[in-house]
């Protein structure tokens, strides 16, 4: 399994690796169908941008405030209390072919 892949809106490409054009977030990228996970940033990269809404065929985080490229991996939130939201609508453009959805696994840090 590709390290943050999943499927949710978007053409499934042809073969892996999963192009870091196929992730994508923020509110005006992720408009149909997406998840969230308030305040996203890169797992271990300090200076990301944060996020709320992630979709495409991979989970991408901003490595920096400027944006100009995605990475696609882990997504880390500090926003407590912790949620993960779902958005799905019955908009299925001709382009979201072979979604397959997600497997989130997460794990919370103890506060330090």
């Amino acid at each position: 399994t590709q390290l943050g892949y999943f499927s949710l809106t978007g053409t499934l490409p042809a073969a892996a690796p999963i192009p870091v054009a196929d992730a994508l977030n923020g509110d005006a990228s992720c408009t149909t169908d997406y998840i969230t996970i308030p305040g996203g940033t890169g797992g271990t990269d300090a200076t990301s941008l944060p996020k709320d809404r992630y979709c495409g065929q991979a989970l991408a985080y901003c490595p920096d405030l400027a944006c100009a490229a995605l990475v696609i991996g882990p997504v880390k939130s500090a926003v407590t209390p912790f949620t993960l939201g779902v958005f799905t609508d019955a908009t299925e453009p001709t382009t979201d072919t072979q979604n397959r959805g997600f497997n989130l696994m997460y794990r919370q840090q103890p506060c330090s």
